[in-house]
């Protein structure tokens, strides 16, 4: 049965918590999934890494498992759909315990969804087999008897690697693959450079034109991703705050001042200003006028959920404590009207076993814009006429 269960009832094979990998490191399994709210839904499939980390990595994020087929089903009321799940771990990947979940949310409301009770799966380190000592005697020879020619062939084998300078990583992938080679996308690097190459690639090992085996995982540094600045006056603060995630800028400073001109509510000046290029993540400073607005209760809900709904409240998300794949526990402050813009500090709860983390402020927003792109559609601004 499922974890949690208020628009998908989420199943797995009775018993099932542990999965055990055939001799080549792979598995499959199924979910099956069932429509309870009664309503059509429009349902998407998730895989999530258990614990959740900043950045995020673990085996859904090193694409050992993957959903086989569509991840997006129309349920009729009561209606059942299974997920096959595949699960590959390529040769020599490090040995340990790797855990996951499946959660099933509502496409139209991407922050409300439900979740299969974790699994856990073990990836054991291979022993290397000895040796035998004839193959050695063997190569001794062929190499004395070909000598310089077995040299000669060993130096032209190989793949060229293409020229990626210029190219966004998605493009980068796409050239490698038709190339047999692939992006270690564990190590790729920023440097500050000119606008013209933001989130663009600027340097890579091996170079362009080298000999590197086939598979091989290449290197990239990309220039810093440049952003010009989007308008934020004469929005409300919760508005503005949706900009901020789209373009992947920092979680704002916000300070309250009148404006003659502006409601209650509304940001009236920005730094930096409309039009200037910024760093993506740089940090945003936002006036808006004095309004006092109720806290919203979000104890309860899913880490997704209360992040939006705080936000849509003209507040923000303060610090946070425990393991954020669980439900919120506890807010401060819990209830009572506040100023726009003040920070909500948020616990979770902690399970035995689960490894949890504190964030501040700017990596909830990081974690936040990892786990959905998906935000609110945003109003017409808001200017006192």
């Amino acid at each position: 049965m499922g974890v949690t269960t208020k628009n998908f009832q989420i199943d797995l094979p009775a018993g099932m918590s542990t999965i055990k990998l055939d001799s080549k490191g792979c598995a499959t399994l199924q979910y099956t999934v069932k429509n309870v709210s009664g309503l059509v839904k429009d349902g998407r499939a998730v895989l999530l890494s258990i614990p959740l980390t900043n950045p995020p990595k673990g085996p859904v994020e090193n694409n050992w498992i993957k959903i086989d087929g569509a991840t997006d089903r129309h349920f009729a009321p009561d209606q059942e759909e299974v997920f096959n799940i595949k699960i590959a771990v390529p040769p020599k990947s490090a040995a340990g315990s790797y855990n996951f979940r499946l959660d099933v949310v509502d496409v139209a409301r991407p922050d409300n969804g439900d979740s299969a009770r974790p699994l856990q799966f073990q990836v054991v380190e291979t022993a290397a087999k000895p040796m035998p000592k004839w193959p050695i005697l063997v190569a001794v020879i062929v190499l004395v008897v070909i000598g310089g020619g077995v040299t000669a062939w060993l130096l032209t084998r190989g793949v060229v690697v293409p020229d990626l300078t210029g190219k966004t990583v998605d493009e980068a992938v796409q050239a490698l693959a038709t190339s047999k080679l692939s992006l270690d996308q564990t190590k790729i690097k920023e440097v500050d450079s000119r606008p013209e190459n933001s989130g663009k690639i600027v340097d890579q090992d091996p170079k362009p034109g080298t000999k590197a085996g086939s598979g091989q995982q290449i290197e990239i540094t990309t220039g810093t991703r440049m952003i010009h600045m989007p308008t934020l006056t004469g929005h409300t603060l919760a508005e503005a705050q949706a900009i901020i995630n789209q373009n992947g800028l920092s979680n704002p400073t916000v300070t309250t001042a009148a404006s003659a001109n502006y409601a209650s509510g509304v940001v009236w000046d920005q730094s930096p200003q409309p039009g200037e290029t910024t760093k993506g993540g740089s940090p945003v400073n936002l006036k808006v006028t004095p309004q006092t607005v109720p806290v919203p209760l979000v104890v309860g809900m899913m880490f997704p959920q209360a992040y939006q709904t705080l936000q849509r409240a003209g507040l923000a998300t303060g610090n946070t404590s425990g393991d954020i794949n669980q439900r919120v526990a506890s807010q401060i402050p819990a209830s009572g009207a506040v100023p726009v813009g003040t920070q909500i500090n948020l616990s979770f709860a902690c399970p035995p076993g689960v490894l949890c983390v504190s964030l501040n402020p700017l990596l909830v927003q990081k974690v936040y814009m990892d786990r959905t792109r998906i935000m609110s559609p945003l109003l017409a601004p808001k200017k006192l006429q």
